[in-house]
């Protein structure tokens, strides 16, 4: 299903043995435009220290009773290395936190999620071997981390071929893959009180100077794309997200 990322702030993250924490943010990365750790809160527990929690370890989501169902214990997080927030997530930061967990990197090919097309796949099925070779060689940390944090991107104003459109409201992105499908951009300076959904290929790039992202079409592309509903807050049905865009966005960002 599609689900809304602003909607999972505030959601518990529950492990086998216990609460964790909630989630305050997320981190995603704008190269694949997929969320790749929600940032949690962890309380009074571990002294308001806030920790990731992969994709890789979530097994569910229940919007009913508001909480992320992980298969990481309470120890394990206690124990998983420190990260500074007010700094970028470097590459081997990252490294070091699926080393923790026995787990692997996602930048580790051929798929999205390295070796496995979505983080629930069966591991099974993945052939891990190339990816084991690349961490044994030492080159674990190869290429540039390009994790963004979605708190600081909502807000970031839209720029079209044409002018400006309005801003980043929310992320729609699927609770299978962890795709980011859409953004959600308040139009409300140029289209007042709507907001409607663009797929993120047509975000060209992201000025992070700036605090804008600049799109690939005009305006008026952007009118013509589907109404996102004002204050849902349970998942999207398929049928609420067809856009011209649908189809040729999913068989782009398939895994081959």
């Amino acid at each position: 299903m599609i689900q809304s990322l602003k909607v999972l702030s505030g959601f518990s993250i529950e492990a086998p043995d216990g609460t964790i924490g909630k989630v305050k943010n997320a981190y995603f990365d704008d190269s694949e435009w997929a969320v790749r750790y929600l940032i949690v809160d962890t309380g009074a527990w571990l002294a308001s220290r806030d920790v990731l929690v992969s994709p890789l370890f979530i097994s569910g989501v229940d919007h009913v009773a508001a909480t992320v169902q992980v298969t990481l214990s309470r120890k394990q997080v206690k124990d998983c290395p420190s990260i500074d927030f007010d700094k970028p997530v470097s590459r081997q930061q990252e490294a070091e936190y699926h080393r923790h967990f026995r787990s692997f990197g996602y930048w580790g090919r051929p798929f999205l999620w390295g070796p496995l097309p979505y983080p629930t796949a069966d591991m099974s099925d993945a052939d891990l071997t190339d990816v084991h070779n690349r961490f044994r060689r030492g080159d674990r940390y190869i290429g540039d981390s390009h994790l963004r944090s979605a708190d600081e991107v909502r807000g970031y104003h839209i720029q079209a071929l044409d002018g400006s459109i309005g801003h980043v409201e929310d992320f729609l992105f699927d609770d299978e893959t962890w795709l980011i499908e859409s953004l959600i951009v308040d139009t409300r300076n140029w289209l007042p009180g709507r907001h409607v959904m663009i797929p993120p290929s047509w975000v060209e790039a992201v000025d992070w100077y700036r605090g804008a992202a600049l799109a690939s079409v005009d305006r008026e592309t952007i009118r013509e794309q589907p109404e996102y509903p004002d204050g849902l807050t349970s998942p999207v049905s398929q049928s609420r997200m067809q856009g011209n865009w649908r189809d040729a966005e999913r068989e782009r960002r398939s895994p081959h």
